[in-house]
């Protein structure tokens, strides 16, 4: 199955199981973000939340709450994605969309921010490697993210040390075709566009 179309059907199954557990009446989970996250996320993101590159599902588990409740409610509000998303961003905002409120928004991202980050297996950079052409341009980053990548809360500048270089390539070439940072209500995101 082409990658698209397995991010769209990996979508489609967490909108399923989210359907069918909120239409049951149990709006006890929309405050219970472990159970959020079981019937919402796992299909793309892995039970440990750390990500599935194949589906463009990022790793979630460590990163810093404030930013995944305002990534989430700018999937919602279909802020995040410019105006033809990707299918991973259109899933998303179909998934953000599906949340029932602000509150289950809090607890999903609470959740997820306590969960133990993936480790990330990372050598030295070899001379003349893209690598080290990427570490010296780190150095523009490390003013917002910090210089091991551990984000900078105040800031809103989110985690970037645990996240697989394909995600961060993918969420680079976003901002540069104006899928992200484009929105007037999104300050860090056009903070970032501008870089």
């Amino acid at each position: 199955m082409p990658l698209e179309a397995q991010a769209v059907s990996c979508s489609i199954r967490s909108l399923f199981v989210a359907a069918l557990v909120l239409s049951a009446g149990d709006r006890a989970l929309a405050s219970d973000g472990a159970a959020l996250f079981q019937a919402r996320c796992v299909a793309c993101h892995g039970a440990q939340a750390a990500g599935n590159a194949g589906l463009q599902a990022p790793p979630l588990a460590g990163q810093d709450e404030a930013y995944l409740v305002r990534q989430l409610r700018q999937f919602r509000n279909r802020q995040r994605g410019g105006e033809s998303p990707s299918p991973a961003v259109a899933g998303m905002q179909a998934v953000a969309q599906a949340l029932p409120d602000d509150a289950a928004i809090d607890a999903l991202a609470r959740h997820l921010s306590r969960l133990k980050p993936p480790a990330v297996k990372a050598s030295p950079p070899a001379a003349g490697s893209p690598q080290m052409a990427g570490k010296a341009l780190y150095s523009v980053c490390m003013a917002c993210h910090g210089s091991g990548g551990e984000g900078n809360r105040p800031l809103a500048a989110p985690r970037l040390n645990h996240l697989p270089a394909w995600y961060t390539l993918a969420q680079l070439n976003a901002y540069r075709s104006d899928q992200r940072g484009t929105h007037a209500d999104d300050l860090p995101g056009r903070q970032m566009h501008q870089v």
